[in-house]
């Protein structure tokens, strides 16, 4: 399946613009932290465990 993006634009870093502030340049890298991932990851706890017992319910009903 062909792409519009070039090998180049793929190696080049993304720039982002933020609701207060001006765009970051392409120097500077966005960086997120562990504990903001974790954060998102408990708030989407039971999201997560919904989507795995469905498919594991699923898994089960196809394999009988």
């Amino acid at each position: 399946m062909p792409t519009d993006a070039s090998l180049s634009q793929l190696h080049e870093p993304a720039v982002a613009a933020t609701v207060a502030g001006p765009a970051v340049s392409a120097n500077e890298v966005a960086e997120v932290s562990l504990l903001d991932i974790l954060i998102i990851l408990a708030e989407r706890k039971r999201l997560i465990l919904w989507i795995t017992g469905a498919f594991a319910v699923i898994a089960i009903v196809t394999s009988l």
